[in-house]
């Protein structure tokens, strides 16, 4: 009878989900982004869930294999493969306390190690699946803990250098995150960064971009769906980059502004759109 008792306890546990239930997600994820002299761009991640789960899946992408080859005759400069990373070097993960109001200072807090294999309910531990466009990172922090996870890492080669100006188009959150976020807060530093500057965000229409410097933008949006990508696109100074080697030997800007007004005045008229039904209905209601 002991055996049949222990044999079930242990079915149940493996039936629990390693993330967080669906019903559950990321209450908030921020995440602090630098522009190196070469190109990388070096992030910290900060994010806590609420629910029931035995820690986090977070896939990190680099490279885009399904995006268009990059051609400079192209009236529009959309999301091509120009934009690709070359890599991913994660610095660390740790697990830290649970702050609503956390800004990236005083980094301190248990710093997880990366094994081989773990199993559900472990601690302090991670395992890293790697693939040709990024990894994923399986992280063992139970919400027992009433901790937050916390990681640093640098994409490679992610800075695009033409004629006039510089550029990133940086998927932040891929749309392969499982979990919904309740606020997303994304703040990017292009240091020394002195005139040409214009920032964009795609993703859910309940989202705003703005710039608090020439150097600093931040980007802040609301219930973001699972599985719902959000990406920044920022045009700048190219001697933020000076050791990047990554060219394209055209002038940019004008397409790219072209591209970046078609996909405004899209996401205007999906607004409209939006606001006419909720009227609609609240008539008929």
């Amino acid at each position: 009878m002991m055996k049949s008792l222990k044999k079930i306890l242990f079915l149940f546990l493996l039936w629990i989900p390693f993330c967080v239930q669906a019903e559950s997600g990321i209450e908030n994820f921020y995440v602090n982004a630098v522009i190196q002299e070469n190109g990388d761009i070096t992030v910290e991640e900060y994010f806590y869930l609420n629910g029931e789960f035995n820690g986090m899946d977070r896939d990190i992408l680099f490279k885009n294999d399904d995006a268009y080859s990059f051609r400079p005759e192209l009236e529009y400069y959309g999301g091509s493969d120009i934009h690709n990373g070359s890599g991913i070097t994660l610095e660390e993960i740790r697990a830290l306390p649970i702050d609503e109001n956390f800004d990236f200072q005083n980094i301190s807090g248990e710093l997880f190690k990366e094994v081989s294999s773990a199993d559900a309910g472990d601690y302090g531990v991670y395992t890293i699946t790697r693939s040709s466009d990024g990894a994923s990172y399986r992280i063992f922090l139970p919400d027992s803990k009433n901790e937050a996870f916390y990681l640093k890492y640098t994409l490679k080669n992610m800075a695009v250098v033409h004629d006039d100006v510089a550029e990133i188009y940086w998927n932040v959150i891929g749309d392969s995150l499982r979990e919904s976020i309740g606020t997303l807060k994304i703040r990017i530093t292009f240091p020394n960064n002195q005139t040409e500057f214009r920032v964009w965000a795609h993703g859910p229409l309940q989202g705003e971009i703005h710039k608090v410097s020439n150097q600093v933008l931040v980007a802040e949006v609301h219930n973001v769906y699972s599985y719902h990508a959000v990406d920044i696109r920022a045009v700048f100074d190219k001697s933020v980059v000076p050791l990047s080697t990554k060219f394209t030997h055209v002038t940019a800007l004008d397409k790219i502004l072209n591209y970046e007004e078609d996909m405004a005045n899209q996401a205007n008229y999906e607004r409209e759109q939006r606001e006419y039904q909720y009227q609609e209905k609240a008539y008929e209601t």
